[in-house]
């Protein structure tokens, strides 16, 4: 794969893979695992970002504008229609992957060792990652709205809030699935 060197090594730099004879860590087991997600993340995170920060760049000179010269309902209305195109071209994006995502999977990246197993690993995680693309169109607009008002705090907290739910999700979750 091109995220793994030929010593074991994932992600230049990295040695947790390395067998310990060779000075590392030598975590074998989630070497595949880790494989999978980082290929999900690749295709989880270029499409919606491409579009969503096209659009929240676009509209965010105007969001400021708005918010200094206190137009709040013409803000809310910008706010409100950066949204809707976010979720409008999102979302087909989405299901697109919760659909399609074992042959896209397939298509992308089933090509030596990376067999039919390694696809059906991927795919698994990709459906999961696809929940997410929606939040994380209109997270992005959200926050450009609270920055062009020059309130940095408040997309801060959420994210320090939704960080800690991670957290605990991921306790909770590796409990729950092992």
């Amino acid at each position: 794969t091109s995220y793994e060197k030929d010593d074991g090594t994932i992600l230049k730099g990295m040695d947790i893979f390395k067998p310990k004879e060779q000075g590392g860590m030598g975590c074998n087991f989630f070497k595949k695992e880790w494989n999978y997600c980082i290929k999900c993340f690749c295709c989880n995170s270029l499409i919606p970002p491409l579009t969503t920060y096209a659009i929240s760049n676009m509209l965010f000179p105007s969001m400021s504008r708005l918010a200094v010269n206190e137009d709040k309902t013409e803000f809310k209305t910008v706010v409100i229609k950066a949204v809707r195109a976010v979720i409008v071209i999102v979302v087909p994006v989405m299901v697109l992957f919760l659909v399609l995502r074992t042959e896209l999977i397939r298509f992308v990246f089933e090509r030596g060792e990376f067999g039919a197993e390694s696809t059906l690993l991927t795919a698994q995680a990709l459906l999961f990652y696809s929940f997410g693309m929606v939040g994380f169109g209109v997270q992005e607009i959200i926050n450009k709205a609270f920055y062009s008002t020059q309130d940095g705090k408040t997309p801060m907290w959420i994210a320090m809030g939704g960080i800690s739910l991670n957290i605990v999700l991921c306790f909770v979750m590796v409990k729950v699935f092992g």
